[in-house]
């Protein structure tokens, strides 16, 4: 059973020195998410612009998952990082690239069952509202419908998480060790996860009072926005909320690969493979 309060000290006192460089790291990423966002909100009605935004935004999204797991599993094997040991080589960019598309092409199976039944659903109350309004019966309610569509859809992400969970290590394996291939990772994900899921699953879950206290600035703002009806308010939201999670977001990095280096095996072999360096 892994030690969730273990994990977080050792955490803690991992990040201690190294808060600045962590949090300025952090912010960058934010920033350029963000300016991806209002880019593709600015063009969201030009195909064109629209469409390319997109690809950038999920070949940098995937690029900065990499490139944090390859960090964050510097700092929690106990090393002063810098801020280019945010760097990856190409081939652990390539192969880490790879595992994620891979992973991609694992859920559409879900999603489209997914879609298949919500689809079904819809069309079988459609049919009962039509009939129900030729035949004067009763009809039934848009609520029940809605609230019968969102509790499967709900149901049927339970395999999806349970494959995230799975998959959890895939792209850390790489970062360790890019000599290993993009299968390799994966089977090796699986393997490091059985019996480690549940642990994961509430590693996760033990961080939403953390989350839930980093957004409650932001709902006091947009509460006190909606009734004042200052625009300028509504605009520096996602700043406000944003500004705890500078902090909480290392933490959470950190504490996830620790749990890799427990489950894997790092904490407890004298001799293990050290991270490739990054070229």
């Amino acid at each position: 059973m892994v030690n969730r309060k273990a994990l977080k000290s050792k955490s803690k006192d991992q990040l201690r020195g190294q808060w600045k460089i962590t949090v300025l790291i952090t912010l960058i990423i934010f920033v350029i998410q963000g300016s991806i966002s209002l880019g593709s909100e600015t063009f969201k009605d030009t195909i064109g612009p629209s469409l390319l935004i997109t690809v950038i935004s999920i070949i940098v999204s995937l690029s900065i998952a990499i490139m944090s797991n390859s960090f964050y599993l510097k700092i929690s094997r106990d090393k002063k990082v810098k801020f280019s040991d945010i760097l990856i080589s190409g081939k652990t960019w390539g192969k880490g690239m790879g595992i994620q598309l891979l992973i991609v092409l694992m859920y559409i199976p879900i999603i489209i069952i997914i879609g298949i039944v919500v689809g079904f659903i819809a069309i079988h109350y459609s049919n009962q509202i039509f009939m129900g309004s030729l035949s004067g019966n009763s009809i039934p309610s848009f609520e029940g419908m809605t609230t019968m569509i969102v509790l499967v859809t709900l149901v049927l992400c339970i395999p999806i998480i349970i494959l995230g969970l799975y998959l959890f290590p895939a792209v850390i394996l790489v970062c360790e060790d890019n000599s290993k291939g993009v299968i390799q990772c994966i089977k090796e994900s699986f393997k490091l996860m059985k019996g480690n899921v549940w642990s994961l699953f509430v590693l996760y879950l033990s961080f939403l009072g953390w989350v839930i206290l980093c957004i409650v600035p932001g709902v006091v703002v947009a509460i006190i926005a909606v009734f004042s009806f200052n625009e300028m308010l509504i605009t520096i939201l996602p700043l406000i909320i944003g500004i705890s999670f500078l902090w909480l977001t290392p933490y959470m990095n950190t504490t996830f690969l620790n749990f890799f280096n427990e489950i894997s095996g790092y904490n407890n072999k004298p001799i293990y493979n050290e991270i490739n360096p990054l070229n």
